[in-house]
């Protein structure tokens, strides 16, 4: 288990952006990228599908299991889920300085997600409101990359990382083997993508 191939895992993203703007992000994406999704689906062979569905499955249980492992870890260690919550604040702060509020884009994200899945709204005010949450996404997005770059932040980023493993693998030795299979299960499901 390396860190350069656990920053790229979706789980890490999860562990610093605990906040409840990356869960608001979640709840409006998948909706509106189920057109895309089940176009790729259907370019597979019922076979390759049910693979596929196996394999986000999987990676579901594990991603489960590291969160339980996280909060386990930071339930038993409060100075560093005090690091944690430093290190949000200083993000969220830089983030606020690139124009991006996340508690406002989370009340936004949410309220386009009402949109999105209110079957009663015309389908072209569905479709709005999916773009605008896209476009709210890539903002964030673009602003987060920026912030998470900054020399400053990416040390501080790497060391929590670093001792939030430690004392995950200290609460639960077997999370390394997690962490691998997680990682595995993610490339394998990469392979399902469509070439962009």
């Amino acid at each position: 288990m390396n860190l350069t191939s656990l920053k790229s895992s979706r789980v890490v993203s999860r562990l610093v952006f605990a906040v409840m703007v990356l869960a608001a992000a979640g709840f409006v994406v998948g909706p509106m990228l189920q057109g895309g999704t089940r176009r790729a689906r259907e370019a597979l062979s019922p076979e390759q599908q049910q693979e596929q569905l196996r394999l986000q499955q999987e990676a579901a249980g594990l991603r489960r299991k590291l969160g339980a492992a996280e909060k386990t870890a930071l339930q038993k260690n409060p100075a560093l889920a005090a690091k944690q919550r430093e290190l949000i604040d200083v993000i969220d702060t830089k983030l606020k300085a690139e124009g991006i509020d996340p508690a406002r884009l989370e009340g936004s994200l949410k309220q386009l997600q009402g949109r999105v899945q209110d079957a009663k709204l015309p389908e072209a005010q569905r479709k709005k409101a999916a773009a605008e949450a896209m476009a709210l996404m890539q903002e964030f997005e673009t602003a987060r990359t920026k912030v998470l770059a900054e020399p400053a932040v990416a040390s501080r980023l790497r060391s929590f990382r670093g001792e939030l493993l430690a004392a995950m693998k200290k609460a639960d030795p077997s999370i390394a083997k997690v962490i691998q299979q997680l990682e595995e299960t993610e490339a394998k499901l990469e392979a399902f993508q469509p070439p962009t």
